[in-house]
C-alpha cells in the first residue's frame, strides 16, 4: 500500500457493539503498513505496531510479540513516511492536537498519524480484557480494564487524529503506548512528556474494509463513540 494511506478493518462502533471475532491476520496487516494500532480477537488487550513490529499488550500477561496468525477485529495502520518531524518538549495530552495541527495547517477535516518517542515524566494508560463472552459489549468491558500510571519511562506513541465526520473512526486523538523496554504500554488517557520527537503527516487517502459477517450486519449503528474510557 502507498506510504501515508490509512488501512482501517471495521468501524470504531462494531467494536464498542462487541463485534471481536473476526478480522485480518497480523502477516495480512504488514502488507497494508508500518504503524498502527487496534485490538486482537475477543478485544483481547490492545495492539500497537511500531516500524513493523506487532505488540499486544494484556491487562494480565504483559507485552506480547505477536505471530503473523494473530487476527484483529479491528485496526488502523498507515506506511508512516512523516512529512513533519521535530524535537518538542516539555508536551502533554492537552496540548497534543493544537502541536499536531499547527505543523499541518487547513487540515482539520483530514486524517494526520501520529507518532511521538520522548521520556515521559509519566503516562496513563488504559488495557482491555479479553471477552467473557462472544459479543460483550464495550460498555461491560469498560468496567474491568486496567488503568496504569507509568513515571520515569522512554518510548513510543503512535495513533491517529481522527476527524468529526469520520463516523467510521473514533473522532479525535487515539494513541497507542509501547515503552522503549516493551514491557509496558497501553491506550494513552494522558501524558506528560519532558522532551522528545514529533512526527506526523495528513492522511487523505483512505480504505475501509468492512467485516461481512452477520454478526456485524445484524448490528444497528448510531453515531461515532470516543474511545473507551473508564
Amino acid at each position: 500500500m502507498e506510504s501515508n494511506t490509512l488501512y482501517q478493518f471495521s468501524i470504531f462502533n462494531a467494536i464498542m457493539s462487541g463485534i471481536g471475532d473476526h478480522g485480518p491476520t497480523i502477516g495480512g496487516l504488514a502488507k497494508r503498513g508500518d504503524h498502527g494500532l487496534g485490538t486482537f480477537r475477543q478485544m483481547d488487550g490492545e495492539m500497537v505496531m511500531i516500524a513493523g513490529e506487532i505488540y499486544q499488550i494484556t491487562a494480565d500477561e504483559g507485552v506480547i510479540k505477536k505471530g503473523d496468525d494473530a487476527i484483529l477485529p479491528f485496526a488502523q495502520v498507515t506506511r508512516f513516511c512523516p512529512l513533519n518531524e521535530r524535537e518538542i518538549g516539555p508536551l502533554d495530552a492537552k496540548l497534543l492536537r493544537t502541536a499536531v495541527q499547527d505543523n499541518h495547517p487547513a487540515s482539520n477535516n483530514l486524517f494526520i498519524s501520529i507518532r511521538i518517542d520522548g521520556f515521559f515524566e509519566e503516562i496513563s494508560t488504559h488495557i482491555v480484557r479479553k471477552q467473557e463472552y462472544s459479543g460483550q459489549p464495550g460498555a461491560e468491558l469498560i468496567k474491568k480494564m486496567k488503568v496504569t500510571l507509568l513515571r520515569d519511562v522512554s518510548g513510543t506513541a503512535f495513533g491517529f487524529l481522527s476527524p468529526q465526520h469520520a463516523g467510521f473512526s473514533s473522532p479525535g486523538i487515539h494513541m497507542h503506548f509501547i515503552s522503549s523496554d516493551r514491557q509496558a504500554g497501553g491506550h494513552v488517557i494522558d501524558f506528560k512528556m519532558i522532551q522528545g520527537t514529533l512526527s506526523s503527516c495528513v492522511i487523505s487517502n483512505v480504505q475501509l474494509e468492512l467485516p461481512t459477517s452477520s454478526a456485524f450486519n445484524d448490528t444497528e449503528y448510531g453515531a461515532a463513540s470516543t474511545v473507551l474510557k473508564p
